[in-house]
């Protein structure tokens, strides 16, 4: 975990593909608000579903020391 607080679910994930993160995201799902292109541009959102999609990150939780 890191500093005290749990890792983000959506890091532990294999299974999200790009596409659903962004519609997800510019939609909003769930109790989730969407998500505007002027909080996140396409290109950032883009490059955070790849990310997710390309996952899962159990490192992501480490902390560098």
């Amino acid at each position: 975990a890191r500093a005290g607080r749990p890792q983000p679910l959506l890091e532990l994930r294999d299974n999200l593909p790009a596409q659903f993160v962004i519609v997800a995201a510019r939609q909003g799902i769930g109790n989730m608000p969407a998500i505007p292109r002027g909080e996140a541009s396409d290109a950032q959102l883009q490059a955070i579903a790849d990310h997710l999609a390309a996952g899962p990150h159990p490192e992501a939780g480490e902390v560098a020391e």
